[in-house]
């Protein structure tokens, strides 16, 4: 074998050994993704079910609803935290959330889906609702921001088998802001909606848009 052919040898050696490694390797393309739980496929099935979502919102689904401010620790910090995807996570099964953009001016749609084992849910409501209740009034974490927005109590009858709501008004970086936060409890699932808006959002359009919710989680069940 002349020299020119033995390196030609050596190196499709090299190239076989290495393909049959990284196939073989943690770090190879061959490993299986892993599914999610079906629960959770359910919980983001039910979210994307969107025929009874009320007019004027967008048909097409995007990502949850993340808080526009970082407001100092205590009771608003916590209960911005559980609106904005990070649900309590003490026997939690699965989660799902989903945002819709509505038809005004900065009108946003924020659902979440916690499910829980056991009596848990029922446990974070109350909890949350203490938050609910201290979380008097919203500023950014400077205070010189232009942002203060004051919380008022809201009610919804029969939504779920118990809920919580609170409205926030006033101005967001200078600008007239809306933003409306319900939380209801259906069986063991914890259902969260954000409805958010400049200027001022209609009641009643939030009203159907945490009955709508409400649905989606028992869709779920």
């Amino acid at each position: 074998m002349t020299r020119g052919n033995l390196h030609a040898v050596i190196a499709l050696g090299a190239v076989l050994l290495l393909g049959t490694a990284t196939a073989c390797g943690t770090g190879g393309t061959t490993q299986a993704t892993p599914q999610a739980d079906p629960l959770t496929v359910r919980l983001q099935a039910a979210l994307r079910e969107t025929g009874d979502l009320p007019q004027g919102f967008s048909l097409r689904p995007q990502a949850g609803w993340k808080a526009p401010l970082t407001v100092p620790k205590g009771a608003c910090r916590t209960l911005l935290a559980a609106m904005s995807g990070d649900a309590p996570t003490a026997g939690r099964t699965a989660y799902g959330e989903v945002g819709f953009r509505g038809d005004r001016l900065g009108e946003f749609a924020g659902i979440g889906l916690a499910a829980f084992e056991s009596d848990q849910a029922r446990s974070h409501l109350r909890k949350l609702g203490d938050a609910f209740r201290k979380c008097t009034e919203l500023t950014g974490d400077d205070g010189t921001s232009g942002t203060r927005l004051t919380g008022t109590e809201l009610v919804f009858d029969d939504l779920g088998d118990d809920s919580r709501a609170r409205r926030f008004a006033g101005k967001l970086n200078g600008f007239p802001y809306d933003m409306r936060l319900v939380l209801a409890r259906v069986g063991p699932t914890l259902v969260s909606l954000v409805h958010t808006v400049f200027g001022t959002a209609s009641p009643a359009r939030t009203e159907e848009l945490a009955r709508f919710a409400v649905e989606r989680a028992k869709a779920a069940e």
